[in-house]
């Protein structure tokens, strides 16, 4: 079998965008994450929990060479993605559109 690996900075050109991604303490949301700062964008890294899962989600960022934001954040609630959003735009830039 040949090797399928794909090299998605090379793929993807996200230098000078910026992204929130829910769930980014863990899991899918975590490698999300990671690829979008791998690919070039800024993230705010989202989760309802407090442990050190987005702690660590961010110093992968940081390795990457990207800036990321931790927020603490419930997205079934209205005003605390609003809180987000307005935190990430202050912090990182306005969002990307895609």
């Amino acid at each position: 079998m040949s090797d399928i690996s794909l090299n998605a900075p090379k793929l993807f050109d996200l230098g000078g965008q910026v992204a929130i991604v829910t769930g980014a303490g863990s899991g899918i949301g975590q490698r999300i994450a990671i690829g979008l700062a791998q690919c070039g964008a800024d993230v705010a890294l989202l989760d309802r929990r407090t442990d050190d899962g987005l702690a660590t989600t961010a110093g992968h960022i940081r390795a990457a060479g990207r800036r990321s934001i931790e927020i603490a954040a419930d997205v079934t609630s209205k005003s605390s993605l609003a809180e987000a959003i307005a935190r990430t735009e202050a912090d990182l830039g306005a969002l990307s559109l895609a």
